[in-house]
């Protein structure tokens, strides 16, 4: 049976850490099944891309959050048309804010579905959102693991 990317599904990546940073991923949220808004880092805004152009590394996986498809909706439409084309803000550690003119991926997603749909996907309930929270969340469902 083939794993197909449902609309409105997460995208967690998992990424080698550097000398100085600490490993902590990335996160996107699939708009539809072919484009996945994200922020992709530092210098770039928020964005839609092609879920096609994305390269995954072995131990990403693929989500969804336990919610109806109605409020999966509301938090892919609210990333798509409200949180693209924002600057990218470096600060992790205190993140959990679902305005301003900058974000970071994990950020994004939980902005997404916190003001859409009133859930909140961080994991552990920290000042700051980290994708590894949103991928720990009791909220969110492995479907795929590459």
């Amino acid at each position: 049976m083939a794993c197909i990317t449902t609309p409105y599904s997460l995208l967690a990546v998992a990424t080698a850490p550097t000398r100085i940073f600490v490993q902590h991923g990335h996160t996107g949220i699939y708009y539809s099944t072919a484009t996945i808004v994200e922020a992709p880092g530092t210098g770039k805004n928020s964005r839609s891309i092609a879920g096609s152009s994305v390269k995954l590394g072995k131990g990403a996986v693929k989500q969804y959050v336990s919610t109806t498809s109605t409020n999966r909706g509301k938090a892919a439409n609210h990333a798509f048309n409200k949180l693209r084309g924002k600057g990218y803000n470096s600060n992790f550690a205190v993140n959990k804010s679902t305005t301003g003119s900058k974000m970071n991926c994990s950020q994004l997603v939980w902005a997404a579905y916190k003001t859409a749909t009133g859930i909140d996907l961080d994991g552990n309930g920290g000042l700051g959102v980290y994708p590894y929270n949103i991928k720990d969340s009791s909220k969110t469902v492995t479907y795929k693991t590459l």
